[in-house]
Formats: C-alpha cells, structure tokens, sequence
C-alpha cells in the first residue's frame, strides 16, 4: 500500500544511493556507517512518491468509490463519504475529484475547498480562488493570486519561496530560482533544501551535482544530517510539524561547508556523485577521505 512518509524531493533523491554507491561504502571499513546510513534513509524516504498506487474512482450501486490494489490485502473498494454521483467529475483519476459541494482528496473531502475554482497547478499544488494546496493541505499564507510552481519541490509566491509545505527563509523571493534538485538561489543568497547556506555568495553559486555546490571561495556538500540545535532554528519550524505528524527521527537536508576542500580543483565522481576530490585530497559524503580508502571507485 502507498503511503506517504515525509516531504522529500523525488526528482532529487528518486537514485540518491546508486549501487555503485553502496557497493564501494560496503567495501570500504574506513566509512563512517552513519554517514552511509545518513544518505541511504535520506533517499529511501523519497521511495514513498515514487510508487504507483494504480487507484481510480467509479461510480458503483448510487456511491463513489475509489479502488486501490493493495499488495497485501488485494483490491480494495472505498466509498467516499457524502459524495455525489449525480454531479461527480475526476479532476486527477484516483488522487482528486469533486461532485457539486465539495473536493475529495484520496477518499477524503477537503475542508473549505471550492470545487468551482478548484484546479491543479502542477505536480502536488492545487489551487481555487481562495487558498493554494499541496497534497490536499492547503498551503497555510500562500497567496493563490501570484502563486506559481518553479519545479516539483519549489513554489513561491509575491512574499514567500516554498519547499514542498514548507517557507523557507528567503532573501528575496522575487528573484529566487532554482538551479537543480535541492538547491537554489536568488540575487542574494543560495539555498539547500529549508534554509539558505550560510555565508555561500550566490553570484558564484555554482551546482556541481546532487549532493556538492561551490562559490569562489567555499564547497558545499548536501546531505540528510542530523542537526544541530541552531541549524533545527533555520528550518522554519518544519521539524516541528513532522514531529507532531509521527516522524521524530527523519533526517533533514542540509548543506554545511566542506571543510579543507579547493572550489576552484574541486571535482565529483561521474560515477560516484557522493565522492569528489581537489589537488589535496578525496571526499565522501562532504568528509575528507583517504583517497586509498575510495577504491574500487574513487574519482579518476
């Protein structure tokens, strides 16, 4: 059965740990195991977007079902509470649809939601003439006027930049863009995922991969870390709504200097885009590495 765990980004993590990745931290008895477990977690939390539920709705004996194959218990055929057949419409087959009086999501109706102006925007953002949703919660201060989605994780409107559910502290929201995956940045200040980078220059801000950026004078790695106290403070009270939601353990992005590492040598494996190397040395995760510890991968 699908579920959805956490907000993560699926076009950044949907091949976050390749097996050329994992193969090579088996290998490798010098690993910090919690790194390895750290990115492994991280990508299989964004597996929970990626699975197809295979759901539909239908109109059977005067109710609106939706129909879902679960793999344990087989087909299974829910009715939607209070739903209209008469006036039904599928806006999204087996995620959305409304009759007359009200917008269900999944088999659930969404409270306040207007199924006149009710339409989707892209990917998981809804919106009508009053609030903007994602994944069926509205957006709570989201502007639907001036609202627009930049790609699958990021959203703005006239005040705000969005990721996922989340506000991010932005510099300024009318210039931001988003330059790959977590990352993104504006005329002031780059960003990974709920925060921006502290110190990064976003006139040099660079993207080197999924997991490593660079300024003209720092490199930055992307992770899912645990944090500490004052990084938590950035995330705009993000770890607070999961935790109430049931997940206290979940890792978060995070993007942290790394440390020792040359910007201007400073290259990542093709084949391996969590390990890169400058003129001095190798890395792993963000972490200085033996370069001997590295092989059979490493970066040639």
């Amino acid at each position: 059965m699908c579920t959805l765990s956490t907000y993560v980004s699926k076009t950044y993590l949907a091949n976050s740990v390749s097996s050329s990745t994992i193969a090579m931290l088996s290998l490798n008895h010098q690993t910090d195991k919690r790194s390895l477990l750290a990115v492994t977690a991280f990508a299989l939390l964004s597996l929970a977007f990626l699975c197809g539920c295979g759901a539909r709705y239908a109109v059977r004996n005067d109710a609106v079902v939706r129909i879902t194959v679960d793999e344990g218990r087989g087909r299974l055929v829910t009715v939607l509470p209070g739903a209209d057949p008469a006036t039904w419409s599928v806006i999204r087959d087996g995620e959305y649809g409304r009759d007359a009086r009200t917008v269900y999501h999944y088999d659930e109706p969404i409270t306040g939601a207007d199924p006149r102006t009710f339409a989707s925007l892209q990917g998981r953002y809804f919106i009508d003439a009053d609030r903007v949703y994602l994944d069926g919660d509205p957006l709570m201060g989201a502007d639907p006027t001036t609202f627009e989605v930049l790609d699958e994780s990021w959203a703005r409107d006239r005040r705000t930049v969005y990721f996922g559910e989340n506000p991010i502290r932005t510099c300024d929201a009318e210039t931001s863009r988003v330059l790959s995956g977590f990352w993104a940045r504006d005329k002031v200040c780059a960003y990974f995922g709920f925060a921006p980078i502290e110190g990064a220059d976003a006139a040099s801000f660079e993207v080197l991969g999924r997991y490593y950026a660079r300024t003209s004078y720092r490199v930055y790695g992307g992770f899912g870390q645990d944090l500490t106290a004052a990084e938590i403070r950035q995330l705009s009270g993000w770890t607070m709504r999961e935790q109430k939601k049931g997940y206290p353990n979940v890792q978060l992005p995070f993007a942290r200097v790394v440390r020792g590492a040359d910007p201007d040598s400073f290259v990542v494996d093709p084949a391996n885009d969590t390990v890169a190397r400058d003129l001095d040395g190798c890395y792993l995760l963000g972490e200085s590495t033996p370069c001997t510890a590295l092989a059979p991968s490493g970066v040639r």
